[in-house]
């Protein structure tokens, strides 16, 4: 095969694998949060595999210790028992210990249709203790267990420019990517899309 057939044939690949892949293509999300010593995102759960494709963040001038935290859901538990009001204790079956002191969860707020990442201070069969404040919980929000921390080095930014990645995250399951390590003020972005299994 002589080098002009095979550079059309290369050529014809090229324009077709795209379009394959992009038939495999079933959503897309994003997200975006501002904080001051950290700020998570969140990839909500849906089917297909999570591919976080641009990630973008800022931090403070001059830092250089920043991190990207990413905490990847696990198993879903119901939360089996309401609260009147606000507190720091999630009601659920955490026997066998899903859930260990120092080990994170994402929970999800039905009411509100909103995650919010928790970090576990206390844990019991029946319930584990968090270090910030949940809102008011019913039966129909979800505990998410996480599988260990998968930390990326966050070099310093303090620009809005997306950068391309490739981030590949569970289907069925929520996941949180955190930007950390900031003192005043910052911000991540992710986009990406659900691909189909």
């Amino acid at each position: 095969m002589n080098k002009k057939n095979l550079s059309l044939i290369l050529a014809l690949f090229a324009l077709v694998l795209p379009l394959q892949a992009q038939q495999f293509v079933v959503s897309t999300f994003s997200d975006s949060e501002d904080g001051t010593r950290s700020a998570t995102t969140f990839v909500p759960k849906a089917a297909g595999f999570a591919h976080v494709t641009d990630l973008s963040y800022r931090l403070d001038s001059g830092l250089t210790t920043g991190t990207v935290d990413i905490q990847r859901g696990e198993r879903e538990i119901a939360v089996n028992s309401a609260t009147s009001g606000t507190g720091s204790v999630l009601w659920f079956d955490n026997d066998p210990t899903a859930v260990s002191v120092s080990e994170y969860v994402i929970f999800w707020d039905d009411s509100a249709a909103t995650y919010f990442l928790y970090r576990c201070s206390a844990s019991a069969a029946t319930s584990i203790t968090i270090q910030e404040t949940a809102p008011i919980t019913t039966t129909n929000d979800k505990v998410y267990s996480c599988l260990p921390t998968v930390r990326r080095h966050a070099a310093a930014v303090v620009s809005n420019s997306l950068g391309t990645c490739d981030i590949w995250l569970p289907s069925d399951m929520p996941s949180a990517l955190t930007l950390d390590g900031n003192t005043t003020s910052c911000r991540i972005s992710i986009t990406g899309n659900r691909i189909k299994l």
